[in-house]
Formats: C-alpha cells, structure tokens, sequence
C-alpha cells in the first residue's frame, strides 16, 4: 500500500489508518476495563467484634486514602451482598485481563505496520503521571512531544526532523492546589518520585526545573510567568527535598488556557496512550505545541 507525502507530511496507509481505528476503539475498552476494575480497590472481609460478625468494606477515598466503613452485621443479606461483590470484582478483573491481551496482539500489529511515534520514554512518563492523577488536573505535556497529539489526530506522520528531540517538557498549571493521588510508592506526591518510578536515575540537576537520567534524558518543569509579576504563585508540585521548582516563561500564561482536543497516540512499541493537545491557532505555527492527557 503506498503511501502520500504532502509538504513535510506522510498520510497513513489504509492498513495504517485501519489499525488506527483498532487500537483506538480497544484502548477506550481498555480504559473502561481499568475504571471498572480500580473501582474494586479495596476489600469486603468478616470482622468479629465481641463474637459477632461484621461485614467491613475497605476502600480508598478522593484523596487515596484507605477508609473502612461497615456494611452490617453478618445476615444473609450481608452475605449475599459479599458474595455478588466478589463475583463481579472477579468478572472485572477477568475482563482487564482480556483487554489488555487485546491492546498487546494490537501493539504488535501496530509495530508491524510502523505506527509506534511516541518516544517509549516519554510515554511511559506521561501514563505515570496519568496513573497518579495529575495529567489533566494541572499538568500538561509541551515542546516537540505534542506533536505526536497534531499527528493521531490528523491521521499523518510529520517530518522526523520536527519531532528528534531528547527531552520532555511538563507544563504545571499554577492556578490550581494540586494534590497527587498516588500509591505508597510516591512519597508526598512529588514529581521526581513519579519520574524514579519510571526510571530510578532521574535527578534534579543543578537547575532546579530540571531532572535528568543516566542517559541524558531531560524533563523540565516549566510555567507561564506571573501576572503581575509580583503575583504569589505555587512553583514545586510535590513536597520531596529534591523536588522540581517550576521554571516561569514570559508569555505562556495563554498556553495554561487553551483548551484541548482528544487525540490517541501510538508509542514506538505500539501501544497507545491518550493526548490532548491545544486548539489555539498558535500552536499550529509554532513548533512550541502543548497538550494536555487526561
């Protein structure tokens, strides 16, 4: 199947955009799975309090800490009840399961037929901060990456020589009090912490906004400049002595209100992972794109 290139742009082929439509379709049931499946977090056990059972539900609230709330005493509506949640916790989690087969057969079609753009790095970077929370509750991707947000949604490939670059740029909405939602592997919710969960050589460098792994790959903090000026600002996303200290940019304060558009990616192993990128006609003559996943 050929292919067409138009000004620094490669349409997908028919297989290409046939694949496309696959993966985005069994990504949105992969995301269904997940939902369904994390809403089983937590546990329904007996608890004998003075010789008498009780039904206790263990769970995670808004801000992810583990709550425990009881259903009743143990009575055949109790047991009923524990019985139908084990049934459909495990009818959820044999669903993900098959979904997940899915979304690996589809990522190995997608390599076949070179849809992967998405540096792997990177993707894994965004789904971290996506599984804590964050992305799309005041963190949002800019620089070069975007594109691969224009690329999903226009169905090309853009020129490789836009898209070569080493680093990652993560926009932190300063308007909002963030709080990260994450397991008790992410110490006080800290952005470093997240980028060690993806790769443990992360560090801050001597610029604080930014870290860097063994192999020199950059991830930079960066914000709109206050305005005015003189403007109290929150600047670091977590509370780690290490922790990353927003860089502020003189003239992006429009970039924290494009809204956005929903695009499916694909990443260099071929899975895909889900982007939004702005509408702001600006974004479209500039290379300095932004996007925000959620």
């Amino acid at each position: 199947m050929t292919t067409v290139e138009v000004s620094g742009f490669t349409e997908l082929n028919n297989d290409q955009r046939r694949a496309k439509v696959n993966s985005d379709q069994r990504f949105a049931a992969l995301t269904a799975a997940q939902r369904k499946a994390k809403s089983f977090r937590g546990s329904l056990v007996w608890h004998t309090v003075n010789g008498v059972d009780h039904l206790m539900r263990s769970y995670y609230d808004s801000t992810g800490a583990r709550r425990q709330k009881v259903e009743g005493r143990r009575s055949p509506a109790t047991e009923a009840q524990k019985a139908d949640w084990e049934v459909a916790r495990a009818s959820a989690q044999e669903t993900l399961s098959a979904r997940k087969a899915q979304i690996e057969r589809q990522s190995a079609v997608n390599r076949a037929l070179r849809l992967g753009r998405v540096p792997f790095l990177a993707a894994k970077i965004i789904r971290a901060i996506e599984d804590a929370g964050l992305l799309g509750e005041g963190i949002r991707i800019a620089g070069t990456n975007a594109i691969y947000a224009y690329e999903a949604a226009a169905g090309v490939f853009v020129d490789p020589g836009i898209t070569s670059t080493e680093d990652i740029d993560l926009l932190m909405d300063a308007r909002q009090s963030l709080r990260i939602v994450a397991g008790s592997n992410v110490e006080d919710g800290a952005l470093i912490n997240l980028l060690r969960k993806v790769d443990r050589s992360f560090e801050r460098s001597s610029a604080t906004f930014r870290a860097v792994n063994r192999d020199g790959y950059l991830v930079d903090l960066i914000k709109p400049l206050a305005n005015p000026a003189w403007k109290q600002s929150r600047q670091a996303v977590g509370k780690a002595n290490d922790e990353l200290v927003a860089a502020e940019i003189a003239g992006w304060a429009w970039l924290e209100n494009a809204p956005a558009f929903e695009a499916i990616a694909i990443d260099e192993k071929g899975g895909p992972l889900r982007l939004n990128r702005s509408r702001s006609p600006d974004f479209c003559r500039s290379q300095t794109l932004g996007l925000e996943a959620s």
